[in-house]
């Protein structure tokens, strides 16, 4: 048992960084019981969040709960609908919390339909659109850059759909300032 226990192989962080998890995974628990999912998370060892909402708290109220629970929120993701007309508070928001990330967590038709759900845009995505959401997160990127923050595009299946033999994952890399634009792999 010790052999395999002491394999590096088998360790959760074989590079020695903080373990972490996005609390997206948690979002039902969050909402009930904030500060107790919270301590839950950091017994079991996690010892990074990246929020996914904050269920009404102001930046002290989750910056004091996350120290309570021996967590460090390194970053917060929010949607491209989110971000365009609300990135100047959520900018603030950061900074109030000490995050060093902003990340899209999911990418917007450039038209909208309302009423669409987040998956039937998703399939309806063109490559323009896609192409449309890259130019959003270069300036997306540039302001956040600007705030001293950095900026991630968060993933999903949607974006390695073929599209007649392009891929717009890599459209995306094609389209993106790297020194703008991280990749956050899901």
């Amino acid at each position: 048992c010790t052999a395999v226990l002491g394999a590096p192989s088998l360790r959760a962080d074989p590079l020695g960084l903080p373990i972490g998890l996005q609390l997206y995974s948690v979002r039902e628990f969050l909402p009930k019981d904030y500060d107790g999912t919270l301590a839950q998370l950091a017994a079991m060892g996690y010892q990074e969040v990246e929020a996914a909402g904050f269920f009404g708290h102001s930046a002290a109220d989750v910056k004091a709960a996350m120290h309570r629970a021996g967590l460090r929120c390194v970053s917060a993701h929010y949607s491209m609908a989110d971000l365009q007309p609300k990135l100047d508070e959520l900018i603030q928001y950061a900074h109030q919390l000490g995050l060093s990330f902003l990340v899209c967590s999911s990418p917007q038709l450039r038209h909208p339909a309302p009423g669409r759900s987040w998956l039937a845009s998703m399939e309806a995505m063109s490559l323009n659109d896609w192409r449309w959401n890259a130019d959003q997160l270069n300036q997306i990127g540039k302001r956040v850059h600007a705030a001293g923050l950095q900026f991630a595009y968060h993933n999903h299946c949607c974006e390695f759909h073929n599209h007649k033999g392009v891929v717009p994952y890599d459209e995306l890399l094609r389209h993106t300032d790297p020194s703008l634009v991280a990749m956050e792999m899901d």
